[in-house]
């Protein structure tokens, strides 16, 4: 890949996409500039919550897939736990 293509990627991703994600999101007519919808918020921080919890979840069978006895013998993880 040629060099220039690196600063033409940049240039794409950090100038043009990031000044369009940043006019919308912060002008001051943007919804997410007006008062909270507490319709919005709290489904939003129970899949926020959820989302955390199977994170922590997939860690800790991840966790408990290796050996006590510092072997690199690793299992296979199977399902949700």
């Amino acid at each position: 890949m040629p060099l220039f293509n690196l600063f033409k990627n940049s240039a794409h991703y950090w100038l043009l996409a990031g000044l369009n994600i940043a006019i919308f999101t912060y002008r001051p007519s943007s919804p997410a500039a007006g008062p909270s919808n507490p319709y919005i918020t709290w489904p939003s921080v129970a899949s926020y919550v959820v989302g955390e919890l199977g994170n922590l979840n997939s860690h800790l069978v991840l966790r408990s897939l290796r050996s006590s006895d510092g072997s690199t013998e690793r299992g296979i993880p199977q399902g949700l736990g």
